[in-house]
């Protein structure tokens, strides 16, 4: 069994899924979290035993005492608990950490998971008159990284511009758990209302370009909006100005059948994804994706937006830009004539089970962990 040391945030799914699944094989580990992450993980769950109780500074090119500090903190810990390999769950800004990796000598692998790879390490690296700066630096930091782990093959090719050639790659995807998936398609839920209905499924902040779906939704043929519900969720967000915003526009459609719900467990959102006529997301960048790999799975038509997606998984799916008259457009020719699902459900499984991913993630870990046991040796 290994020794890893973690830096990540406690309270993301995606973290934990992958914390989780090391644990269970009996792998030890440790993280180092920031502040903010600790108060928000001490307010939901309390101490974590595998959360180290002091938090690590935010890493800052521009704070050289901060930056020290949550350096001399992590060479503290690789030497209390004898890490083997120091794990880096998310890019930005926590890369920059990989600038000590000879201080420390043991290996460092960075799994990225969406908008850091895809939108803020490019815009930071690439826009502004400090970005020739900022790019040298995390090109110091990335040479510090043996194993990069991505979720999409776009996330390589948009941090090409500051990852040494020598560093190793490999597609490590953000997971579904299909196997409680296969089991709610199984028991066969009955739809939560009586007629058909489209669905909006992402959480209310701006991101998700919901302002935009509600002027489409003005602009459908009067018998697609006299016919179909249309379903939000997220109505209780703590966006209250986006919120409030969103209400005023939907209180203009007084013709419009709106259904509005609360944050849903996956178990009611997966109900509602499942017997939807169409399932649209049309975010400006998407992390994960995860509703979406969700929609396909449970073989709902889906229309997706401008955001950078995996060609291996969405490649025939319909696509959109945010403007009103082209989402209204898409939207009335998908519910006129539906496309079937182009991804094999078990290809589907195969690509993104969390498990297979969480799998092949501690696969390279610890190769990279015998490489450099037998370098030294």
């Amino acid at each position: 069994m290994a020794q890893f040391l973690v830096i990540g945030d406690p309270n993301d799914l995606h973290t934990r899924l992958r914390i989780d699944y090391l644990r269970q094989l009996g792998h030890s580990l440790e993280l180092l979290c920031e502040k903010t992450e600790m108060q928000r993980m001490l307010q939901r769950e309390g101490q974590c035993p595998w959360v180290h109780p002091v938090d690590l500074p935010y890493f800052s090119w521009k704070k050289t005492k901060q930056r020290r500090t949550g350096a001399s903190l992590i060479e503290e810990r690789i030497g209390q608990t004898g890490a083997q390999l120091l794990l880096i769950l998310y890019g930005e800004p926590h890369v920059g950490w990989a600038f000590y990796q000879r201080r420390w000598n043991i290996p460092i692998a960075l799994h990225t998971y969406g908008t850091d790879a895809l939108v803020t390490l490019p815009r930071i690296t690439q826009m502004g008159w400090l970005a020739p700066l900022r790019r040298m630096l995390f090109r110091r930091a990335f040479q510090g990284v043996h194993l990069f782990l991505a979720c999409s093959r776009k996330q390589f090719e948009t941090l090409a511009h500051i990852t040494p050639p020598h560093v190793q790659k490999e597609l490590v995807r953000i997971g579904l758990k299909t196997a409680e998936l296969e089991r709610f398609k199984q028991q066969q839920w009955a739809s939560p209302l009586p007629g058909p209905y489209i669905i909006f499924p992402r959480i209310m902040h701006p991101i998700y370009n919901h302002e935009a779906c509600i002027e489409a939704i003005a602009l459908l043929p009067d018998d697609i909006r006299r016919s179909h519900a249309f379903v939000f969720v997220d109505a209780n967000s703590r966006y209250t100005t986006y919120t409030e915003q969103l209400r005023r526009k939907m209180e203009k459609l007084s013709d419009v059948q709106w259904e509005w719900l609360p944050r849903l467990d996956a178990i009611q959102l997966w109900n509602w994804i499942h017997h939807a006529a169409l399932c649209v997301q049309i975010p400006n960048t998407d992390a994960m994706a995860v509703t979406a790999l969700e929609t396909l799975y449970l073989d709902t038509p889906l229309l997706l937006g401008p955001a950078t997606y995996d060609d291996d998984l969405y490649a025939g799916v319909p696509r959109t830009r945010v403007v009103a008259k082209e989402i209204a457009e898409c939207i009335t020719r998908l519910i006129a004539s539906p496309l079937p699902p182009r991804t094999d459900p078990s290809t589907l499984r195969q690509l993104t089970d969390v498990e297979l991913q969480c799998a092949a993630m501690e696969k390279h870990l610890l190769a990279l962990i015998e490489r450099q046991d037998r370098t030294y040796k």
